[in-house]
């Protein structure tokens, strides 16, 4: 077991991030031979959002998360509150405004779940965005104009372009 704690006071929006990653083996497997196999990915807004990358012989899996849920947030009397530009966040190649990115990749495919989203790209390629929808309950009485909302869940499997 390997583990990790922390003591002290904590805040309102005072972000602590704790990762812990379980594969299964059995008792003749070595658990240091995992250890290469596990990496934090480079992600644009730490410590707000944290992601992990597992390599697994052919496929990779990838687990992204945003911490700060409040961080998009950019306008108080409009709705929708955020804009993909204000909630979107790089994990490693996949840029996504969700708060969960879930990827099975291999050579051929990218096996991916968005999580409360209006986009997903994989390095440039986008893979899926919501398109723009009239929306309402704008509280400072201005008339209803075009916003985008977020898909609560989206998965989808696609190839990956051949170079």
């Amino acid at each position: 077991v390997i583990y990790q704690l922390i003591g002290r006071h904590g805040y309102r929006n005072d972000l602590q991030t704790f990762v812990t990653v379980l594969i299964p083996h059995d008792a003749s497997s070595q658990p240091e031979s995992f250890l290469e196999s596990v990496s934090l990915l480079d992600v644009s807004s730490s410590p707000e959002a944290v992601g992990v990358q597992i390599d697994a012989g052919e496929k990779k899996y990838i687990v992204g998360a945003k911490l700060d849920l409040e961080a998009e947030l950019v306008r108080d009397w409009l709705r929708p509150m955020y804009t993909y530009e204000s909630g979107k966040t790089r994990f490693g190649d996949y840029t996504t405004d969700g708060h969960a990115l879930f990827v099975v990749e291999d050579a051929k495919t990218i096996d991916y779940v968005m999580v409360n989203g209006i986009r997903i790209e994989y390095e440039g390629r986008v893979l899926h965005t919501q398109y723009p929808v009239l929306s309402g309950l704008r509280f400072d009485g201005s008339p209803d104009g075009k916003g985008t909302g977020k898909v609560r869940y989206w998965r989808e499997k696609v190839e990956k372009k051949q170079q």
